[in-house]
């Protein structure tokens, strides 16, 4: 570090110290996300268990930053302690964690590529299921299902007829064939998965 650094760091801590409040950029070194804190370096000194919040209790809901490893971030103390301090701002976010009630949220990844489109855990399973166009796919086979049940329960067998009574009483349901699914039928393409 510059002498001429040094002296501005100097003067900043001195206004700081005046007006019990100090900021200083920091390095992730490592992250204890069962504490919510992490140990970061400012001016080659290692700060241990700096919250990853302003406000970290042992209060089940609880919501969270924590930043990527050798990141930079921005380190605040509280009332001006040199020891009670916290992550006030991230240069890069590893994920966000959520603890509420019975809600547990970790957010990872998410990639809005638009307006209109979505992306969850990477989209590999491609779009989510349009749950109208299925049902109404699905509806239409168990239609095509009981229609058969029906021809065959109807059916009266008819000794040495070659079995020319069952042909006749599943005649029509043979002759209507079913719809081949094309995967934008029943798929959204603007929200993957």
């Amino acid at each position: 570090m510059s002498k001429q650094q040094e002296e501005i760091i100097k003067i900043l801590k001195s206004i700081s110290e005046n007006n019990k409040v100090l900021t200083e950029p920091a390095k992730v070194q490592s992250v204890n996300e069962d504490k919510h804190s992490c140990v970061v370096t400012i001016d080659g000194y290692d700060i241990e268990d700096v919250r990853l919040g302003a406000v970290i209790d042992n209060n089940e809901n609880i919501s969270f930053i924590v930043p990527v490893i050798g990141s930079w971030v921005l380190v605040s103390y509280v009332l001006g302690s040199e020891t009670d301090a916290y992550v006030s701002a991230f240069s890069e976010v590893e994920k966000i964690k959520t603890k509420a009630n019975s809600l547990n949220a970790e957010i990872t990844d998410i990639i809005l590529t638009g307006v209109d489109s979505f992306v969850i855990n990477n989209g590999d399973n491609a779009g989510l299921v349009k749950v109208i166009g299925l049902t109404d796919k699905l509806n239409n086979i168990e239609s095509d299902i009981n229609d058969l049940k029906n021809a065959l329960n109807s059916w009266v067998a008819i000794p040495n007829d070659g079995g020319a009574a069952l042909k006749a009483a599943s005649a029509s349901w043979a002759a209507r064939q079913l719809t081949q699914t094309n995967k934008a039928d029943i798929e959204n393409d603007k929200i993957k998965h």
